[in-house]
């Protein structure tokens, strides 16, 4: 048997009994078959200790070689992996958010309130406090009674809180951050009237530190490198301008005819349609700006505004994907050696055919805009488990549905789903 790298690009490792076998078959080619091989033999005990080394080097040697690819790294090899084509972990960001200092009585004098001073939520059975710090100084001025400053969640350097509570773990409820590290005299509470992280109120989202598969993901939904003007390159280019971009497709007409009478696109022009969360409308802007062609419309009912290099603004057009919720049913049966979590695993199966967050909490791509929904394809999702040989599927754009035809989905929307849209029983 051949080892090493095979013709498929597989990596066939020789294991230490293989390595034993072949160590044995040679001593005897070369001492002749009457030489002692019994387990208490010198000559054994030997050959054992070699082939455990040899065998430790074979699977070095395997994860160097499956190192050199993406797919197969993980963790700082990946990103040095990635980083040479230009692509970066999203690092760990905590959540921003506004807290309100409060007095019983008002002061006689000024309270001033540093920057840098830290309030947290309760310690549960859970999780341990959330810390955040003030990111601004505020006076309670004499006479007033309450005060509201800018808050933000600690980074790890910044706190003895372990680093699983400082990503995602700082999106925290409104009323949950009520206590003062550090009392301060004429200041008697402290809350936050809205939950931190809410895009909504105009705060930071917090998130973890995208995990291998994530990073993966994404560089996969990474197209050419922007440069060169084309509908991939400028795709690229909007994809990569901010992580909270999730799709995005590119439309072009080449001809000098205008088609917008008929919901077409003007002459010589092009459409990127984007699925997105937050205010990115200028992100998205810039991306197309500093990708398009020279004289080439972006065109599109949301508009964004761009600077090039000599400070001049431009309007940059292009349209917003709406996502359409995606609900399915699925009521399964097993041959009795599906595993207990065989309804999760189906879940996961569908999320990542349609699209959106899995019970790992990766959020998978699936389908692109203007996709439709194809029935069979989530049928054949919901069979792709071990032990599960039936399965009655349903599909719709509402709760409880009862279709079992291809969702139709337009130019401009995306279909996504998440667990509180599947419903899975097995039996």
């Amino acid at each position: 048997m051949a080892y090493g790298v095979q013709d498929d690009g597989s990596f066939d490792r020789k294991f230490v009994d293989d390595i034993i076998a072949d160590l044995e078959t040679k001593i005897r080619q070369e001492a002749g078959n009457d030489v002692d091989l019994g387990q208490s033999s010198p000559v054994k005990q030997i050959l054992d200790t070699v082939a455990i080394e040899l065998a430790e080097l074979w699977a070095a040697q395997e994860e160097n070689y499956y190192a050199s690819y993406f797919e197969d790294a993980f963790g700082d090899h990946l990103d040095k992996l990635l980083k040479l084509a230009g692509v970066s972990r999203i690092p760990r960001r905590p959540a921003t958010g506004e807290v309100t200092f409060s007095t019983g009585s008002a002061n006689a004098s000024d309270v001033t309130i540093q920057k840098g001073t830290e309030v947290t939520t309760a310690p549960t059975e859970n999780a341990p406090a959330i810390p955040f710090k003030t990111t601004e100084s505020a006076t309670l001025t004499a006479g007033s009674t309450d005060v509201t400053v800018s808050i933000k969640g600690l980074q790890p350097w910044e706190t003895d809180v372990d680093e699983e509570y400082l990503g995602d773990q700082t999106n925290v409820a409104s009323n949950t951050v009520t206590i003062i590290s550090n009392p301060i005299s004429g200041i008697d509470s402290v809350t936050n009237q809205n939950a931190t992280g809410d895009v909504a109120q105009g705060y930071v989202a917090g998130r973890d530190r995208e995990t291998d598969a994530e990073f993966k993901v994404r560089y996969r939904n990474t197209l050419s490198q922007a440069g060169s003007s084309t509908l991939d390159a400028i795709k690229s280019e909007i994809y990569n301008a901010h992580e909270d971009i999730t799709a995005v497709s590119m439309d072009e007409n080449t001809s000098i005819t205008d088609n917008t009478g008929s919901g077409g696109l003007p002459g010589k022009s092009f459409s990127a349609t984007v699925q997105y969360t937050g205010a990115l409308e200028d992100t998205i802007a810039q991306a197309i700006l500093d990708s398009r062609p020279a004289g080439i419309q972006a065109y599109g009912s949301t508009d964004g505004t761009a600077t090039d290099d000599d400070g001049e603004t431009y309007t940059q057009s292009f349209e917003e994907a709406t996502a359409v919720d995606i609900y399915v049913d699925v009521t399964a049966t097993g041959d009795g050696t599906e595993s207990g979590s065989a309804d999760t695993s189906i879940e996961d199966k569908i999320i990542a055919y349609i699209g959106g967050t899995d019970n790992n909490g990766l959020d998978l791509p699936g389908l692109e805009i203007g996709d439709d929904v194809i029935y069979d394809q989530v049928f054949a999702a919901a069979l792709n488990v071990d032990g599960i040989q039936e399965a009655d599927v349903t599909i719709g754009l509402a709760d409880n549905p009862s279709g079992t035809a291809n969702l139709t989905i337009a130019a401009d929307e995306i279909a996504r789903s998440d667990l509180a849209k599947i419903d899975v029983t097995v039996n």
